[in-house]
């Protein structure tokens, strides 16, 4: 069973003291620094730092642990970034757009740590690259403390794959003491014009695969994004067809996971705008399942939870009737990888409905 502890709500009481109504621990508190109070006052009720454990099919549960550290990121600062993503507004929320000292970084980090002790895996998320987005000092911090941590076996980061170099990923390891690194990469798709054409990703197949073989290279484990469904132009057919292709893609290059996630409709994002104009709607449930089971024999398939940061407008579903359902269903599979929980499902007669649109 999964358990999620909301950053600073398990906290003993003992050791808080109550802001703007919410609980920041007292040592955070009196020892940061203006500017980290008032990020840590604007996370509160986000997902700043949770555990969860996960139980993989076949294998002993794992605890995983979550810390957000607002840097942003520079593709999107550029470029204005993928146009599915809503990431850079969520990270100009907490920070007011301006920038983030890195002793306010690490105040963050030390934070999120000590309320997550114990965990197997730890996961840096900040809204960007890691070696592009938090300076070298932070960085080091991060995987110095951890290296530290007899609890941690693995350290879980993202990146684009230009920041993916030799120099960058030795340091990260040698600075972990030669831990686990698994780095995550936003692939979406295989196909080059719908990711950069369309999905404004900036991304060749040719830098992709380079990042892939050295992370393989060099010993690391390598977490692949497929974003399902990502623009109004992809029917629900293609969107399983182009599921399917991309997952069986990055399997045969060797990678260990993909993080499989639906298209939802985020605030202020091109997609809010083909969903208002009932031009766009998110994958049906069925489809996503299809995909899972067309795939789920090549490698683990980690499935996304449809919730982010803005809440999206619009989330993956099927009927009033099953929905409820089939996303219990679904949860379970997060959980534990058995592909026999999404066998014998519902006979539920939007069942029927899709499977002529996918026709």
């Amino acid at each position: 069973m999964e358990i999620e502890t909301k950053y600073l709500k398990s906290f003993l009481r003992a050791h808080q003291i109550k802001v703007a109504g919410s609980f920041i621990p007292a040592f955070i508190w009196a020892a940061g620094q203006h500017r980290t109070r008032q990020t840590l006052a604007k996370l509160i009720g986000e997902e700043f730092c949770y555990t969860r454990t996960f139980t993989p099919k076949g294998r002993r549960p794992i605890s995983e642990g979550f810390i957000e550290l607002p840097t942003g990121c520079s593709w999107a600062k550029r470029t204005g970034g993928c146009t599915f993503c809503s990431f850079q507004r969520a990270v100009d929320k907490y920070t007011g757009g301006g920038p983030v000292l890195e002793s306010e970084y690490i105040d963050l980090f030390r934070a999120g740590h000590r309320l997550i002790r114990g965990s197997r895996e730890i996961n840096i998320f900040n809204g960007g690259s890691f070696w592009d987005g938090l300076p070298k000092r932070v960085q080091s911090v991060i995987t110095s403390r951890l290296a530290m941590d007899p609890a941690v076996k693995q350290l879980n980061v993202e990146s684009r794959p230009e920041f993916i170099n030799e120099e960058n990923v030795a340091r990260t390891l040698a600075g972990l003491n030669y831990k686990q690194l698994r780095v995550g990469i936003g692939l979406e798709t295989q196909d080059d014009d719908l990711r950069n054409k369309k999905l404004n990703k900036g991304m060749t197949r040719q830098r992709f695969e380079a990042a892939v073989k050295l992370l393989k290279r060099m010993n690391c484990s390598v977490a692949v994004y497929v974003l399902m469904k990502p623009h109004k132009d992809v029917t629900e057919t293609c969107a399983i067809a182009e599921t399917v292709a991309t997952i069986q893609y990055v399997h045969e290059l060797g990678a260990d996971v993909v993080l499989l996630q639906a298209m939802m409709v985020m605030p202020d994002s091109i997609s809010h705008g083909w969903y208002r104009e009932g031009e766009f709607r998110p994958p049906w449930l069925w489809s996503v399942i299809e995909a899972v089971k067309q795939t789920h024999e090549l490698m683990p398939i980690r499935l996304g939870r449809f919730e982010d940061s803005p809440e999206p407008l619009a989330i993956p579903t099927n009927c009033w009737r099953c929905s409820d359902e089939i996303h219990s269903r679904l949860d379970c599979f997060r959980e534990t990888l058995d592909i026999g929980i999404l066998n014998n499902l519902p006979d539920c007669s939007c069942r029927t409905k899709w499977q002529k649109e996918i026709s």
